[in-house]
């Protein structure tokens, strides 16, 4: 299976294709594959956390940030389903753990009626548990599908399979039939039954959204191979940015978990859109607005990023974000799949950031997988003016733990073609290439208990100890001396992010 993010895509493209795309029933995936399901849902997870944290004290706000860096004893979900409990006002006892650590594939992301491959004519439905643990009772599962209006048109309850074994291993499905659904959007909601009882209001609900859409198939095999006769023509810029279009199609085609949400549809339309542009001999992007998850040229590889592409094509200040890796906890531990952390997540969070101001916004993958990340980004941060103008206005660059932590190692490569920089969780940077720094802003965010967040009590010493000693120092400080949850930095810093922003792009 492809991976966003991974080298030149045309030999995995032509693997795909050769293959017929055909998607894999989950239960036939190895380990590898189940932990980057398990992992889109346990980013969920943190996504409702981080939802619920809205608007809430700065006391609620500490004891979340405590409890989101505790000992999970090999179950990552622990933390995350005590945080919820707590911002609901209940007790996280063995059945709400289990209903936030249950999964579910569902397979393909669109079902095709018509179809060549049987599977693709149903939506399959596999419920599976990413981490082993002890159940609070007999389980069985109610599911219902219903359409974009909110009107049930299918449901099922399933009995069998439905051990802590089947559930592992993802063994526990069922499938519902395609031919009579019309095309359009439809959720997926899966309640979890312990002994017969049915979920309480505040138990974590977990439900998926998939399309029914025909002659998705034949589209996008169509689609996928004009990729492979149109690509090697064209200019690398040009060359990533459809690659990156084609490994969403590619990717919901392959089974491969999404990250927030299924796009599916949308991703096929804009690779359609993209191959019709380059025909007429514009840029793959031409006339596309929202969101575009896509790649950057870097050398013989391709940074994926998504694109916030603007209604008008005029220049406007751009703001470039640089993700995290995947993470278990705030150690060493992270996931097989996914090596990179699809930046989706992130700017799920920023949410309006800059619209008001009309600023681009371009979010980064994650470092991982052993790629050259330093090299990748500043590519990509030469190649964006090109996509997004900018008139000449050097981009803010924002970078959150393992993207700060190789940033700051390598500023001085950055500093020609960035306004500034804020790096948050880390940002180590060594003391002769801050001494060069001059008055280039450099600004800190610190994590509460997150190991990475000494560099930034340190880099202050030592500005107090050059202070002492009559030198000047560089522009170096806190963006504001909160100590945030270490999985929300940066969206949890956006007020102070965006003040920043302004005092750099005034001075254009």
């Amino acid at each position: 299976m492809m991976q966003r993010g991974n080298s030149v895509l045309g030999a995995c493209l032509g693997l795909v294709i050769a293959t017929s795309m055909a998607p894999v029933s989950a239960c036939a995936q190895g380990p590898v594959y189940r932990e980057r399901w398990g992992y889109l849902h346990l980013e969920n997870r943190r996504a409702e956390v981080f939802h619920e944290l809205r608007g809430r004290s700065e006391t609620d706000v500490a004891k979340v940030a405590e409890m989101l860096v505790a000992p999970d004893l090999g179950l990552p979900f622990a933390p995350v389903a005590k945080a919820l409990a707590f911002l609901r006002g209940v007790e996280a006892d063995d059945a709400f753990l289990m209903r936030a650590s249950l999964g579910a594939y569902v397979l393909p992301e669109v079902v095709d009626p018509a179809a060549a491959h049987a599977t693709c004519q149903l939506a399959n439905f596999s419920i599976f548990l990413p981490f082993m643990m002890t159940s609070p009772g007999a389980m069985t599962f109610e599911l219902t599908v219903g359409n974009a209006a909110g009107d049930k048109v299918w449901s099922q309850l399933i009995e069998r399979n439905c051990s802590l074994a089947n559930l592992r291993m993802a063994q526990c499905s069922v499938s519902a039939p395609g031919a009579d659904l019309p095309d359009g959007t439809y959720e997926v909601e899966v309640r979890t039954l312990f002994d017969g009882k049915a979920p309480r209001e505040h138990d974590p609900q977990l439900h998926w959204t998939f399309y029914v859409l025909r002659g998705y198939q034949q589209r996008a095999e169509a689609a996928m191979t004009k990729v492979m006769t149109s690509r090697d023509e064209l200019e690398p810029q040009p060359k990533a940015l459809l690659d990156g279009l084609a490994a969403q199609v590619s990717r919901a085609y392959g089974g491969d978990a999404f990250a927030v949400r299924s796009e599916a549809v949308r991703d096929l339309e804009l690779l359609e859109a993209a191959l019709a542009n380059i025909a007429a001999k514009r840029s793959p992007l031409a006339a596309m607005t929202g969101n575009v998850a896509t790649a950057l040229p870097a050398g013989d590889i391709v940074q994926s990023c998504v694109l916030r592409m603007p209604k008008d094509s005029l220049p406007h200040p751009m703001v470039v974000f640089a993700t995290g890796s995947p993470a278990y906890d705030v150690g060493s531990r992270r996931p097989l799949s996914p090596v990179m952390r699809e930046s989706n997540w992130l700017l799920q969070e920023l949410a309006g950031f800059g619209v008001s101001e009309k600023w681009h916004i371009a979010t980064m993958d994650s470092p991982g997988g052993g790629r050259p990340y330093a090299k990748a980004l500043l590519a990509a941060i030469r190649a964006l003016p090109k996509v997004l103008p900018t008139g000449g206005t050097k981009p803010l660059l924002v970078c959150d733990r393992e993207a700060a932590a190789v940033v700051g190692m390598q500023l001085t490569k950055f500093l020609p073609h960035i306004s500034g920089v804020v790096f948050v969780g880390g940002g180590a940077m060594p003391g002769a290439a801050i001494d060069k720094l001059g008055s280039f802003p450099v600004r800190y965010v610190s994590l509460a208990s997150y190991p990475g967040s000494a560099v930034v009590g340190r880099t202050l010493q030592y500005l107090q100890a050059q202070r002492k000693v009559g030198k000047s120092v560089a522009d170096i400080a806190l963006l504001h001396d909160r100590q945030e949850p270490w999985m929300f930095g940066v969206s949890r810093s956006l007020p102070e992010l965006r003040a920043f922003a302004v005092q750099l792009f005034g001075k254009r």
